[in-house]
């Protein structure tokens, strides 16, 4: 009875197809957690900007005219990443000497995902 060494075809054609399977999914799970990647990165640059444009509104005074009721848009580069953001705010006086502010802002070219925050200017409180 003769012996045979070695691999036979169909057994190299199913590891294959084994090692083409998993290369495949782990390149598709490297993929989809960089446009994870990429999408958190917006939305910390979009919060950094609403923050940053929070923290102006509450150093001004409540009688600015910054903070007199309306609409307001502004594009602003964001130095890290080289991406251009829209930030809007709406300015309303919702009862007297109460301001609501509502701040919204995204990535230009991606309109659908917002970072949307509220604040509430008291001119009793001072804040």
């Amino acid at each position: 009875m003769k012996k045979f060494e070695g691999f036979s075809l169909i057994e190299l054609l199913i590891s294959f197809a084994i090692i083409t399977l998993f290369i495949l999914g782990t390149a598709q799970l490297l993929l989809y957690s960089l446009a994870i990647k990429s999408s958190c990165a917006n939305n910390m640059s979009a919060a950094g900007i609403s923050r940053t444009k929070l923290e102006y509104f509450k150093s001004l005074p409540y009688d600015s005219p910054e903070l007199d009721p309306g609409e307001r848009s502004e594009t602003i580069l964001a130095l890290e990443k080289k991406d251009s953001y829209l930030i809007r705010w709406h300015i309303q006086e919702s009862i007297s000497h109460l301001k609501q502010i509502e701040i919204e802002c995204h990535p230009a070219e991606h309109l659908i995902k917002k970072t949307h925050i509220i604040l509430y200017l008291s001119r009793e409180l001072g804040f």
